[in-house]
């Protein structure tokens, strides 16, 4: 980890707290937002593909990115913290990908897994925490001592830094044990109380893609699949889905060709090699999701167009 400390190490200097950052972007937000919002270089919106919900009250169209950072820079930096996303920004990705679930007092944080112990230094399930004993957990120092004393955020925390940030985020829904209903609720508000960003839901959870759909119907929100299912069409239009976020091995060239066809967004996990994120690019894939940002967008800088196969 020695390399990745050391640029992490010069990221983390140059914005050590929240205040500092927000110094450093607001400087330039007012006299970016033109550029931003025209898709002009440099802006939130370049190099991104339009994408839309499917409902009649959906917002104005957006744009989702060729290449999101998953749990932020986590090949970099410790998953689902601020920390993580500062680097992807640093390494210029324009969305982060991050897992949304609720503590035991029904406050919305963001972790992976439904026990605390491979990313903090606490025990047990995360649902019978509350958000001040959360709060409290070591959430980087399992991944590097330059990461020590990194919390678990809040989704509010997540969403102001991603404005100042001018990025967008794919937003998984994770019940993982609590009620995806609740879980569901709690994520609008928090949306409806925050800046304006661009948000995509996502969820393996149907109940939870649902009840988005019927109650935030101006947000997109993706169905997360491990595979694609036979019916996948009817059960797609069923639960009023914008798009297909799906494993990228289970996904063939005859599947994307099939999805791309019916004029759903498709969005594939967790790809880390250029080659592979070059193949389902040409398969017609609109984003895919990595844990190395920096080296995809690197090497795959615009979004390649599909192969006319």
């Amino acid at each position: 980890m020695e390399s990745n400390d050391f640029a992490a190490n010069a990221h983390i200097a140059a914005f050590k707290t929240t205040q500092d950052f927000r110094f450093l972007t607001e400087n330039n937000w007012r006299k970016r937002l033109v550029a931003s919002s025209s898709g002009a270089p440099g802006s939130a919106h370049t190099n991104c593909q339009c994408f839309a919900a499917t409902s009649q009250k959906a917002k104005p169209v957006f744009k989702i990115p060729h290449i999101i950072a998953h749990r932020g820079a986590s090949v970099e930096a410790p998953e689902n913290t601020i920390a993580a996303f500062r680097v992807a920004g640093a390494r210029n990705a324009k969305w982060v990908e991050c897992d949304v679930t609720l503590s035991a007092d029904n406050k919305c944080v963001l972790i992976h897994d439904e026990t605390l112990e491979r990313t903090t230094n606490g025990k047990g399930s995360i649902h019978q925490s509350d958000l001040a004993t959360l709060r409290g957990l070591d959430a980087g120092a399992w991944f590097s001592d330059i990461y020590k004393g990194e919390r678990i955020p809040t989704l509010t925390d997540t969403l102001e830094t991603l404005y100042f940030m001018e990025m967008g985020a794919n937003l998984e829904i994770k019940p993982s044990g609590c009620d995806p209903v609740r879980l569901c609720h709690e994520v609008i508000a928090e949306l409806k109380r925050a800046k304006d960003l661009p948000i995509l839901i996502s969820s393996f959870d149907d109940i939870a893609v649902a009840e988005m759909r019927k109650h935030a119907p101006e947000i997109p929100c993706g169905w997360l699949l491990e595979t694609l299912p036979e019916n996948w069409k009817a059960e797609y239009d069923r639960l009023g889905a914008s798009a297909i976020h799906i494993d990228h091995a289970a996904l063939t060239p005859v599947s994307a060709a099939e999805i791309v066809k019916a004029g759903v967004p498709l969005v594939c996990y967790t790809i880390n090699e250029v080659d592979r994120a070059r193949e389902l690019f040409a398969w017609g894939v609109t984003s895919v999701i990595t844990d190395d940002p920096a080296k995809l967008i690197t090497a795959i800088p615009h979004r390649p167009l599909p192969s006319t196969r």
